[in-house]
């Protein structure tokens, strides 16, 4: 037997199905875009303050030893590059240097340098120690993550002693792509004092 009160309880007709779902369909529509920018955002800023952070921890490193973290004076080759973990970035046409693999002997870690004493994983080409004048006195970062796209952060630190027009920390931003130009023969043509495209960079000078 059917109870009066059930009479009067109605579904949702097909017409109403489909208007809700439109409604939702155009509030996700305006919204979407507007998330993923922030997220774009986000990620964008994240990168910034990493720069920011690895550029603070080679400057400490410089102000304890006086020189740029790359030749030591005891065996240790001089160094163009110094990279976090991460993939290795994509070159813009004509970009050189910046995606030298780790094992090159001109490329090493920032972690051995500005986390642990140990120049390519190399305990006798440590830099000096207390209680020498100038001392190496990390850790001055604890880590060095990839950028928010996976990719490594590099910083043309070169030869030290060399007169580089600029010295960047360098991430190959959105679209994983470094397109600010940089020769390891500084001053040279294709050397650049400003960055180019999306990447996202921190002057140290």
């Amino acid at each position: 037997m059917t109870h009066p009160s059930d009479r009067n309880q109605k579904g949702f007709t097909l017409i109403e199905v489909i208007v809700a779902i439109a409604v939702v369909a155009i509030l996700a529509g305006i919204i979407t875009p507007s998330v993923i920018k922030h997220l774009d955002d986000s990620k964008r800023a994240r990168a910034q303050n990493d720069c920011l952070v690895i550029g603070s921890a080679v400057a400490s490193f410089y102000k304890d030893l006086g020189r740029m973290p790359t030749a030591n004076g005891a065996g240790n080759p001089n160094i163009t590059l110094l990279v976090s973990t991460g993939t290795v970035p994509t070159l813009g046409t004509g970009i050189t240097i910046w995606n030298r693999a780790t094992t090159n002997g001109t490329t090493d870690l920032l972690s051995n340098h500005l986390s642990a004493n140990t120049p390519k994983s190399q305990s006798a080409w440590t830099y000096p120690v207390p209680p020498a004048e100038l001392t190496w006195r990390g850790p001055y970062a604890s880590s060095f993550p990839s950028d928010p796209w996976g990719n490594r952060y590099a910083v043309n630190i070169g030869n030290w002693s060399a007169a580089y027009p600029a010295v960047w920390v360098l991430s190959a931003g959105p679209d994983g792509i470094v397109q600010t130009a940089f020769s390891p023969a500084a001053p040279a043509v294709g050397t650049t004092l400003t960055a180019s495209g999306d990447d996202i960079v921190y002057r140290l000078r």
